[in-house]
């Protein structure tokens, strides 16, 4: 554990991935470590108000839209961990967000992935998968898991 200094931590933007930000912020404050929030898109043409958009106008909205909820999450971690909080929106393409996660983890060289999982099972987890899942079979570095509460 005193290795993980550098901590990836990808945010889906919901209340669990909040919990995952939370423990990335408290281990990297433990150990005098950085974290970088990602959030990667699954972009969907059309997707807002059900407008026929092209797939550069929609992905370019949810980027906007992102941007602007990562920049809000940045304030409340940089209060917790000041100086040592950064991040960003992939807007995707190169693959899935597993993919992406895992790509990241290994360009930049981090310690340790710490990222929620919705604990899916049955069919609902073959239908959705688990993107938990593909980054712990793929990932360069340990991977923290946070569960719901229940």
């Amino acid at each position: 554990m005193a290795g993980w200094r550098k901590i990836l931590c990808p945010v889906d933007l919901s209340d669990l991935s909040r919990s995952a930000m939370a423990e990335a912020l408290e281990l990297a404050r433990r150990n005098d470590g950085a974290v970088h929030l990602l959030h990667v898109l699954e972009p969907q043409a059309g997707a807002y108000r059900g407008e026929a958009w092209s797939a550069e106008q929609s992905t370019a909205t949810q980027v906007d839209q992102a941007q602007r909820v990562v920049a809000a999450w940045l304030r409340e971690a940089e209060a917790i961990l000041p100086g040592r909080v950064t991040g960003e929106v992939n807007p995707g393409g190169g693959g899935g967000p597993a993919d992406e996660v895992t790509r990241a983890a290994a360009d930049g060289g981090y310690d340790l992935v710490v990222m929620g999982t919705h604990g899916r099972r049955g069919v609902r987890h073959l239908v959705l998968g688990s993107v938990a899942e593909a980054v712990v079979r793929g990932a360069p570095c340990s991977v923290l898991v946070v569960r719901p509460k229940r």
